[in-house]
């Protein structure tokens, strides 16, 4: 077989299946669903992308951020600052804890609205990714361990936080 025969039938097709049930598909079919699953998700860098969870105690009430549902590969996060159309005014305990672990190994930005006023207890502690948040001129409260262990180069602490917790920008 010479090397253009010989290189038509790879690239044509492969026989995949069980013996009595084979089925012939191109064999860069099979390359591209192997790239495409190497690959993993697209990256996106908005809030949406990342599948944010919220919690509110009745419609229309003030909105909590309490995490996301699922992997997010954006590099920088933008909370929200309305959810269902309620101001979105604080971010959970351990909301993004570890998120650097599986949930978001790439986050390098966090931006948060004026409509936050608090954040809560180690929200984004243990994101080592982390270098940069910016904190809207809302917040009164950062929770203790709140950006504990991330790498964080500089931080502007607005006039408007009343409490900062223990170790909040520790080991940063």
């Amino acid at each position: 077989m010479d090397d253009a025969a010989w290189a038509y039938a790879i690239l044509t097709k492969v026989s995949v299946g069980t013996p009595g049930k084979r089925l012939a598909v191109p064999l860069a079919v099979l390359v591209l669903a192997m790239v495409a699953l190497a690959l993993g998700p697209v990256q996106r860098a908005d809030a949406a992308a990342c599948d944010l969870t919220y919690s509110q105690s009745t419609a229309g009430a003030p909105a909590t951020v309490t995490g996301w549902q699922t992997p997010c590969a954006a590099t920088s996060l933008t909370i929200p600052a309305t959810f269902n159309g309620a101001p979105v005014t604080s971010i959970a305990d351990n909301a993004f804890e570890n998120a650097f672990v599986i949930r978001a190994p790439n986050l390098t930005t966090v931006t948060i609205p004026g409509s936050v006023t608090s954040i809560g207890e180690s929200a984004f502690r243990d994101i080592t990714s982390l270098t940069s948040v910016t904190l809207g001129t809302g917040v009164t409260t950062i929770g203790q361990t709140a950006f504990f262990n991330t790498r964080l180069v500089s931080v502007s602490i607005p006039n408007s936080v009343t409490s900062l917790g223990q170790a909040a920008f520790f080991n940063v």
